[in-house]
């Protein structure tokens, strides 16, 4: 799968999944990241959720793990791999 990573800031990243999903990933200090997922609805307000870890790597694989679907999966994969 092939995901489209674009750098809003340093620390907030859009990704855009094959299948035209979007995810916000906002990195934290201390080892906090926060991915929103754009939902379709009335309203259309992203839905967040909260990791915490030793390091931010740490805690995008807690939210690798959190997800069921495989497209966000392989797209916090895919910012994982391109931080590094």
């Amino acid at each position: 799968m092939t995901t489209l990573i674009t750098a809003k800031s340093a620390t907030y990243f859009v990704l855009v999944t094959e299948k035209g999903k979007e995810i916000g990933v906002s990195l934290g200090i201390d080892g906090m990241a926060s991915v929103y997922i754009q939902r379709n609805g009335t309203r259309g307000l992203s839905m967040g959720r909260h990791f915490h870890a030793v390091t931010t790597e740490a805690a995008l694989l807690q939210a690798v793990e959190a997800y069921k679907a495989a497209d966000v999966k392989a797209a916090i994969r895919a910012l994982i791999s391109d931080r590094v």
